[in-house]
């Protein structure tokens, strides 16, 4: 009888994770189509987008064979315009007249796209070439655009591709948890993963789709991308509700409507429309990942730095990054290292606003610039080096600017609580002060004569103390708090108002508890005692010890944290959520999926 009740109750698990994933699968479905039917129905625009959608609806072909005469016309947009105009070719190519495939062909060996200097630039560049060559076999260098013939070009892109996914799952990705970027990295792999005719690099994509995804997701909370990012533009950085990542994550786990109730996009990006025309369909265990947030975890990532081409012993140095994940907050850091010191957004405090889907954010950087990191990764002269980078990025060497990094910030992270240390005595650390971003949305902020400054919302209690005085500057965004002198800090705690008996309670508590500071020539240390009773001790380019014990954050994996594994060079990502396990295995290549 007792073996009967427990099959009985295993069938009806099973039956019930079934009929979760069947709604997943048929709401993902809808979503899908919507976003190609609003693409179909779009007005001509030089748009390889909207004739992709149209060549497969077909529908208003006279404007889908117009749009393909512009784009072939007169080509512009480099890596942007090639792999659009790829991914409208194999997705659409037999679809569309005679004389529009002609031209795209033709393009491609008319118009010389520059392959960009950015690890998704070469991605993009390189599975179009892939995509293309395999598209047009034995054809010679007179019909592409660089001289080569196909098979040159297939095996360019091939050894590329595959370098690049190696070194991704064994050292950490370069452009990593970029709320811009991501989705440049995933939808090259959604087009391989579906066109490649080689059922081995297939599979070696659907390996980089889940492995890209699953670093996404467990840095998600309510959709939107959160802690530390490699890059990160001013647009995105007060809320990252609407950035591409958080596009992508939306119309992939439906956690908010794509679009208004007029009609208009809410949460899309062209680039959704190439996930929806693809076969991809996303496993239950990363959806769950990228949704359960019933209990808090800690998730500790190993990343690299961009190439460095001089100054540097390591070419790509590593970058450690900590992210602390609750119902209702997200509190993540770059431990060690940095990524490139342009875009980067070094620590994130993330909470949910009591409204479904918007996340807002409370941050400090030091603005820094430098003629030498920047051509640590560029060729160009050193006297010209941050004027060609402000070129583009237009805030590099601004002090007013809100995204970067400094090699003058160091960080400490444990859990709930972080601590920041500056030492800007350097004659390189131009500007002398560190800035932070508080939102306007706290229904309660007050700065206490003991200095630490308490601020609450119905989901988040937020305790901030600065080691010197501070002074606030209202801004279009929110207010700006800037605090001078040559060696500096601060200290920041998060609780969920469950957590503790009232924000009474958490200020009186926060503020018995003990903070040493200690400002030295040679010694800028910082020592806290945090709520839940772990001594936080933290030195300048010293130590970091955590209860009395030395942390190191060199000995990060590639990803720790109870949903998701992999080691340093190991190649294999292991998912686990409840009793499921999936393997993403790049060595084999393979995917698995065990039930434990």
């Amino acid at each position: 009888m007792r073996y009967r009740l427990l099959l009985l109750a295993g069938l009806l698990c099973l039956a019930a994770a079934t009929s979760a994933a069947d709604h997943y699968t048929t709401a993902y479905e809808a979503r899908a189509d919507s976003v190609i039917d609003y693409y179909a129905a779009l007005p001509y625009s030089q748009d390889a987008f909207r004739a992709m959608a149209k060549f497969h609806r077909q529908t208003d072909l006279t404007t889908a064979c117009q749009i393909v005469d512009s784009l072939t016309a007169r080509p512009r947009g480099d890596m942007f315009w090639l792999y659009p105009i790829t991914a409208l070719y194999m997705t659409c190519g037999d679809r569309m007249p005679d004389s529009s495939r002609q031209k795209i062909r033709t393009s491609f060996s008319s118009y010389a796209p520059y392959r960009g200097d950015t690890e998704n630039h070469w991605l993009m560049y390189y599975v179009s070439l892939y995509l293309l060559a395999q598209s047009f076999p034995d054809q010679p260098g007179n019909l592409w655009f660089n001289g080569k013939s196909s098979a040159e070009n297939f095996n360019d892109a091939k050894g590329w591709i595959e370098y690049w996914m190696d070194l991704t799952t064994t050292v950490g990705q370069g452009e990593f948890d970029s709320p811009t970027y991501a989705t440049f990295f995933l939808t090259p792999c959604f087009m391989l993963q579906r066109f490649a005719k080689d059922e081995t690099m297939r599979t070696r994509a659907q390996i980089m789709v889940e492995w890209l995804l699953a670093d996404l997701f467990i840095d998600t909370l309510d959709g939107t991308l959160c802690g530390a990012h490699s890059r990160i533009y001013e647009a995105d950085i007060h809320d990252k509700h609407y950035s591409n990542a958080s596009h992508t994550i939306a119309f992939l786990l439906g956690d908010r409507p794509l679009f208004r109730g007029d009609g208009k996009p809410e949460t899309l990006f062209h680039n959704n429309l190439i996930t929806a025309l693809c076969d991809y369909r996303l496993p239950e265990i990363l959806y769950r990942i990228g949704t359960d947030r019933s209990k808090p975890y800690l998730s500790l990532e190993r990343k690299r730095s961009r190439y460095r081409i001089r100054y540097y012993d390591e070419r790509m140095p590593a970058v450690n990054k900590m992210l602390y994940m609750t119902s209702n907050t997200a509190l993540g850091s770059i431990q060690s290292g940095h990524t490139e010191q342009i875009l980067q957004h070094s620590w994130n405090l993330n909470w949910k606003r009591e409204r479904l889907g918007q996340v807002t954010t409370l941050f400090t950087l030091h603005p820094y610039y430098s003629a030498r990191d920047m051509g640590s990764l560029f060729t160009s002269y050193l006297q010209t080096v941050v004027p060609d980078v402000v070129g583009s990025k237009t805030t590099y060497d601004k002090q007013e600017k809100w995204v970067g990094s400094s090699p003058y910030e160091e960080l400490l992270q444990f859990e709930n609580t972080l601590v920041g240390l500056y030492d800007l005595r350097s004659d390189d650390a131009l500007y002398k002060h560190y800035d932070g971003f508080f939102p306007r949305d706290f229904s309660e902020q007050t700065v206490d004569p003991s200095g630490w400054i308490f601020c609450r919302t119905g989901t988040v209690y937020i305790a901030f103390y600065p080691f010197k005085p501070v002074e606030w500057r209202e801004e279009k965004m929110g207010k700006r708090l800037r605090s001078n002198g040559l060696t500096n800090g601060f200290i920041i705690e998060v609780k969920q108002p469950q957590e503790i008996a009232s924000f009474a309670e958490f200020k009186r508590k926060i503020m018995a508890n003990p903070v040493d500071f200690i400002d030295q020539p040679d010694n800028l240390t910082a020592i806290y005692r945090n709520l839940d009773g772990h001594r936080l001790e933290f030195t300048f380019g010293g130590e970091r010890r955590i209860d009395g014990k030395v942390v190191s954050p060199s000995g990060y994996r590639l990803f720790d944290s109870p949903y998701i594994q992999a080691q340093v060079d190991g190649r294999k990502m292991i998912l686990q959520h409840g009793d499921e396990k999936r393997v993403l295995d790049l060595a084999k290549p393979e995917i698995r999926t065990l039930a434990e």
